[in-house]
This record gives structure tokens, C-alpha cells and sequence, in this order.
């Protein structure tokens, strides 16, 4: 009966000229058949119920993910802020007094005359 109605919808669909969007929505209704067969087999009804009540342990475990990767994000950004950049400083002329290790920052070396680089 669910596979008429859905082909009765298609065809519908296929003549119609008008916009019929719940059309679509309700042809969705095949994703339906296989929870027939679910609820025949009681082993598959047995796993799809322990699926369902597994949710809520599932839900704190992601919880306790997004917390734990913020964590690592925080801690690696402040771990490898400007250390992936690089200054370019082979084009500064020699006559001009420079301190390589004042270059910290991507402004220090354009004020030195140097080249801001990504090392990755």
C-alpha cells in the first residue's frame, strides 16, 4: 500500500505543472518502509530500541569532545601564536643596523624592510 502511494505521488508530480512541494514532502514517506521491517524482526527492534536509548550517553559524550577540543584549541593557538611565520630579512642592506631578534611581529619586519612569510 506505502509503495502505490508513493508511486501515485511521483506520477502526480511528474504531470502536475503547478508547484507542489508537500508533494515531495510526503513521497519522503518511503524512508518509512524500512521501520516495517524493524518492527517485524524483534532482534532489529531489540538493537534499533538500544540505539535510541543510547542517545542520552551519546549526547554527554559529545559534550565532553567539543569541551575537551575547545581546551586544545585554546591551549595550541596561545602554544603557537606567530611561531608559523617568518621574517624574511635577506634583502635589508647591510649598512643598516638591524636587530634580528627585535623582529617579532609581522609590523617590526615591514619596518625593518623585510618580508612576512607563512611557514606552513
Amino acid at each position: 500500500m506505502l509503495d502505490f502511494f508513493v508511486v501515485v505521488l511521483s506520477i502526480v508530480t511528474i504531470f502536475s505543472s503547478a508547484n507542489l512541494g508537500f508533494i515531495k514532502l510526503l513521497r519522503m514517506t518511503k524512508l518509512a518502509r524500512p521501520l516495517k521491517l524493524v518492527f517485524r524482526s524483534e532482534k532489529l527492534k531489540i538493537s534499533v530500541l538500544a540505539l535510541i536509548h543510547a542517545i542520552p550517553q551519546l549526547f554527554n559524550l559529545l559534550i565532553l569532545l567539543i569541551l575537551v577540543y575547545t581546551i586544545f584549541g585554546i591551549i595550541l593557538v596561545n602554544f603557537f601564536k606567530g611561531k608559523l611565520h617568518d621574517c624574511d630579512t635577506s634583502k635589508i642592506s647591510s649598512d643598516f643596523d638591524v636587530n634580528f631578534l627585535n623582529i617579532t611581529d609581522i609590523y617590526d619586519c615591514e619596518n625593518y624592510g623585510g618580508t612576512w612569510y607563512n611557514l606552513g
